[in-house]
């Protein structure tokens, strides 16, 4: 696997779910294999529930047009944060983020980002917090939710792409991340942490 998609994979690890849930997830996987690949404007794919891609897109302009310290951006404390185990270390995940960015910029976006397709009035998300689930709904504005691929969209809106390759279906089983609220929680805790 590649930097193009492994920092989005490791997001992906899923230990609580049932048998049931592991198969409709494992056919997922199976018909993202097989999608064929369309382009989007990579706006269409911002979600409310998603404000973990506006601290990857602050980071990027935070350390690459302002010279700032990686550790001096939310988004290392986001990576940082013991709660959300992680695969990687948030330095692994900061300096494998900025080779993701210079093959970006060299090569364009070349793993489509894997996108569900929502036609409900809203969306339920979670998030875990201090050993508890929590769920909200949320109005289902664009009608998508990134299942892979928060990274690259990042990347996308940074540098200002006009469309990103994606691969969308319905999924049969996905767990849509309400970072926001997460990072709502904790948000404070971040500030404390970043030396200035």
């Amino acid at each position: 696997m590649n930097s193009n998609d492994y920092l989005d994979n490791c997001a992906r690890v899923h230990t609580d779910l049932t048998d049931y849930q592991k198969i409709l997830e494992k056919i997922d996987h199976l018909r993202e294999k097989i999608l064929k690949i369309s382009h989007i404007n990579p706006q269409l794919l911002l979600t409310e529930n998603r404000k973990d891609v506006e601290y990857r897109v602050n980071f990027l302009h935070s350390v690459l047009e302002q010279n700032q310290k990686p550790q001096n951006t939310l988004y290392y404390q986001f990576v940082s944060d013991q709660d959300r185990k992680l695969v990687l270390t948030n330095d692994e995940m900061t300096n494998t983020f900025l080779k993701l960015t210079n093959n970006i910029k060299q090569n364009g976006i070349e793993i489509p980002l894997i996108i569900g397709k929502y036609n409900s009035k809203y969306v339920k998300t979670y998030h875990n917090y201090k050993g508890n689930k929590h769920w909200k709904k949320y109005e289902n504005k664009t009608g998508y939710q990134i299942i892979d691929g928060a990274h690259r969209l990042s990347l996308a809106l940074f540098l200002k792409l006009d469309s990103v390759p994606v691969k969308i279906y319905n999924p049969l089983f996905f767990k849509i991340p309400d970072f926001t609220e997460y990072i709502c929680k904790k948000e404070k805790e971040y500030n404390k942490n970043i030396e200035f």
